[in-house]
């Protein structure tokens, strides 16, 4: 249980300094904001991995990396299409 704390804890956290290390000040916040959410659902699905004990290799680890790259992946199109269809909606104002 500790394990998979630190995982959902500390690796988003980290991988959100290191965006907002390199990114530039006019998007550094959203790619921050952007940075922890996705993070977050990729270390939730290896840290529930992780506890049920399915991850037993390196192969397995890839497998819960994967899978929760997916899901970051549809609540990125999800979220860009909110941004979007806002961005839109003010232009058409």
């Amino acid at each position: 249980m500790l394990v998979a704390g630190l995982i959902i804890f500390f690796a988003p956290f980290l991988a959100a300094i290191a965006i907002g290390i390199v990114l530039p000040d006019q998007i550094r916040l959203y790619g921050i904001i952007v940075t922890y959410l996705l993070a977050s659902v990729v270390a939730v699905s290896i840290a529930a991995e992780q506890y049920h004990g399915r991850i037993r290799s390196a192969g397995d680890l890839f497998v819960a990396a994967r899978s929760g790259a997916h899901g970051a992946l549809w609540i990125g199109l999800a979220v860009g299409g909110v941004i979007a269809a806002a961005w839109l909606a003010s232009r058409l104002t």
